[in-house]
């Protein structure tokens, strides 16, 4: 399944193809630094670039790659005729008030928040006793 275009625009920084190829700063790195800034600074450099610059010093989970069969699965329906293995959703369409669904999909902005870093890795909700994968797993 490719990935819709919720995920895509997540993809277009974390596939490894994106990213690697930005030659300069308005590129995207643009998505990753101050956007009113001219340049970058060393601390915006370093939220993505782990102890080194360019595509080799990158942090590895922000190169996931474009094979993405070893990741959760992304733009696929949420299996609501599984209620045995999943949780229904109070609305169908957009999931729970903490983790979202995107008309009824799973997507990359289902489990993370590109705008917060206040629960870790982006993450919606806490996963502290996998708190975020039993809102839709069950056990």
């Amino acid at each position: 399944m490719q990935p819709g275009p919720y995920s895509l625009a997540c993809l277009t920084c974390h596939d490894d193809v994106g990213a690697s190829s930005a030659v300069n700063y308005t590129d995207t790195h643009t998505l990753r630094t101050d956007v009113n800034s001219s340049s970058p600074s060393v601390s915006n450099c370093s939220k993505c670039h782990a102890g080194g610059s360019g595509p080799s010093g990158l942090n590895p989970h922000f190169t996931i790659g474009p094979d993405l069969r070893d990741d959760h699965p992304v733009s696929m329906p949420y299996p609501t005729n599984l209620s045995e293995f999943f949780n229904i959703p109070p609305d169908v369409m957009n999931g729970w008030a903490d983790v979202k669904l995107y008309n009824g999909k799973v997507e990359c902005g289902s489990c993370h928040d590109p705008h917060d870093t206040t629960k870790g890795m982006f993450l919606r909700k806490s996963n502290t006793g996998s708190a975020l994968c039993t809102t839709c797993h069950r056990k």
